[in-house]
């Protein structure tokens, strides 16, 4: 992309790691909320670690998620400040290459850790609240590109999508 043009620039965003903790009583009291029922009918149908990551949603007082949303919000509005400079911030779109299937499945805590860090960068833009486009790249081994920008500007996103498609091709 640097090669047509466009002038990528590293940056930090300094409270990230406060936000990945937060992702734990926001993301699995949402979850519990939404899947209680259908746990509660028939628990086994549900892949043992994704159903023990939701039921610790149920133990999630109210105060505590509400506070975590006030403090997310303001993560969220410094994140914006140093995203807003930029048509998108990029990443890839995993930072790891898909585990074997097999060995995940036999293994409830190789999945739990390699399913944490396989969505870590999408995560990222959702506790920011950016949309995100993702994009392949060439190679077997590519996991793609995450372009990430602040709300309101997915129709520039888009567009930047198209653009950088055109100049990776």
């Amino acid at each position: 992309m640097a090669q047509a043009g466009a002038r990528l620039v590293e940056v930090a965003l300094p409270d990230l790691p406060r936000a990945y903790v937060l992702a734990g009583p926001l993301y699995t009291a949402e979850a519990w909320a939404m899947w209680r029922e259908r746990i509660a009918a028939d628990p086994a149908r549900m892949f043992p670690p994704t159903r023990e990551r939701i039921e610790a949603g149920r133990d999630v007082l109210a105060a505590d998620w509400i506070a975590a949303w006030a403090e997310l919000k303001t993560i969220r509005a410094g994140a914006a400040e140093i995203a807003g400079g930029f048509d998108a911030l990029l990443c890839p779109a995993c930072p790891i290459l898909p585990p074997a299937a097999a060995a995940v499945a036999a293994d409830h805590a190789l999945f739990r850790e390699r399913n944490l860090m396989a969505l870590r960068n999408t995560r990222m833009a959702n506790l920011l609240g950016m949309a995100s486009l993702a994009l392949p790249v060439g190679g077997e081994a590519s996991c793609g590109v995450l372009l990430n920008a602040l709300p309101g500007r997915e129709g520039a996103l888009l567009r930047l999508g198209a653009a950088a498609m055109r100049a990776m091709a």
